[in-house]
């Protein structure tokens, strides 16, 4: 159904704001996270840019409390070496851009419940791989042989 112009006037404009918004955001972002990249402290830039730096200390993958696109970005960002920290910056849902600093990363530990569970799936991609070669094995003399194979029904 077509609406009357009149009608979706104002969500048309609407929309093309936060579009264009979004746009804008990304652009500042990009150019603030290049300098951090330059060696810029965050402190002093968000200070220079009337920024505030959120701290959000440890970050699990299942963390609720940060949007999505940022913990997808955060946990594909390199690992931090020595005292240095890594920048990266994504767009959020909503448009905005966010700067991420990580500034290290600590490596899970693994309960008695996790080791069962990895040993499982050891055992299974071991049978997997097993079945996959002797599958490979069957295929491979078939070609290389000439096996007649017969069936005989059983009385």
């Amino acid at each position: 159904t077509v609406r009357p112009f009149d009608d979706v006037k104002a969500e048309v404009e609407e929309k093309l704001k936060a579009g264009k918004a979004a746009e804008m955001a990304r652009k500042r972002g990009e150019e603030l996270l290049g300098r951090l990249k330059q060696g810029e402290s965050l402190q002093s830039l968000a200070d220079a840019e009337a920024l505030t730096v959120v701290s959000s200390g440890l970050v699990g993958r299942n963390d609720r409390a940060l949007p999505p696109a940022l913990l997808q970005r955060l946990f594909r960002m390199l690992r931090p070496t020595g005292d240095g920290i890594q920048y990266d910056g994504t767009v959020l849902a909503n448009g905005d851009y966010a700067i991420i600093a990580l500034g290290a990363v600590k490596d899970g530990v693994l309960g008695q419940d996790d080791k069962e569970k990895e040993n499982a799936l050891k055992n299974l991609q071991d049978r997997s791989r097993g079945t996959a070669y002797f599958n490979h094995f069957i295929e491979n003399q078939r070609k290389n042989a000439e096996i007649v194979i017969t069936r005989q029904e059983q009385q």
